[in-house]
């Protein structure tokens, strides 16, 4: 009973999922964000998604949170800037 309290029902799930892979494939990083505020907002959602079963191979998720950057941020932040 407390895991269907907790996690939802069969239905909530399935709403819940839906969700969290239209975040997951839309995951961008946005122009006012620091690194680390995208970091934190990317690892909150794949931990979301490996609390519900929806696990990633770590590969998969370092390259999505790779890609997910401009290339002029990439290349600020890899100058120490």
């Amino acid at each position: 009973m407390l895991i269907v309290a907790y996690e939802g029902t069969d239905e909530v799930k399935v709403v819940n999922k839906t969700g969290l892979n239209h975040q997951y494939e839309h995951c961008f990083h946005q122009n006012s964000e620091m690194l680390t505020q995208v970091f934190n907002r990317f690892n909150c959602l794949v931990n979301d998604m490996h609390r519900l079963n929806m696990n990633k191979t770590r590969n998969s998720s370092v390259l999505k949170f790779l890609v997910s950057h401009p290339q002029t941020r990439m290349a600020e932040t890899s100058d120490g800037g």
